[in-house]
């Protein structure tokens, strides 16, 4: 599902505007730039949540982003 993704898309550049840390979890506010392979091009918020254990590694991970103009 990954890779088909990607192959639907001819680049993507993410911005983080945002980042608030509260002990091991974070909140990251950004924008996503998505380049279609018609050149054309979609620009989106998103929002992704991000919680460590002690070591420093994920043990969450989600992404919120509405970006189904994308394939309209």
């Amino acid at each position: 599902m990954v890779a088909q993704f990607f192959g639907a898309i001819k680049a993507i550049n993410n911005v983080n505007l945002q980042m608030y840390e509260l002990d091991n979890f974070y909140l990251v506010r950004g924008e996503a730039k998505y380049t279609r392979h018609n050149g054309s091009v979609l620009q989106v918020p998103f929002a992704n949540t991000i919680a460590l254990n002690d070591q420093g590694l994920i043990t969450g991970y989600q992404i919120y982003i509405d970006n189904t103009e994308l394939f309209q």
